[in-house]
């Protein structure tokens, strides 16, 4: 297999995986979609210029491993896209301000008593 099948062969598997987990993440996290999509566009065509040089694919594994990388974060935003959709994500800033307010309100209270 020569270079240039090799890049045209990783493009398409990873574009394949890339994209439907950087559209779910786009549902919840748009701003976020769109750097991991820029990021994925710019390592795929430093992937394809690496493959077209005199050291072919020993030049390209440096932009393969970006891609991958690239890939891991869209299943990871992807992943907390779904969970944010459904409801079973709660962020925890969500979680623990009400309790915080609780607690600084007994403290002001407690605090206020003393004087």
């Amino acid at each position: 297999m020569n270079n240039a099948q090799r890049m045209h062969e990783s493009g398409n598997e990873y574009t394949l995986i890339f994209l439907p987990n950087a559209f779910i993440c786009a549902l919840s996290y748009p701003n976020l979609a769109s750097v991991l999509m820029g990021g994925f566009c710019i390592a795929r065509y430093n992937h394809i210029n690496s493959y077209t040089t005199v050291r072919g694919y020993n030049n390209a594994m440096l932009h393969e491993e970006m891609l991958r990388f690239d890939i891991i974060l869209a299943i990871a935003a992807a992943l907390a896209s779904s969970l944010r959709i459904t409801g079973l994500f709660n962020p925890m800033w969500r979680v623990l301000t009400p309790r915080l307010a609780r607690i600084g309100a007994g403290v002001k209270s407690l605090v206020t008593r003393k004087k």
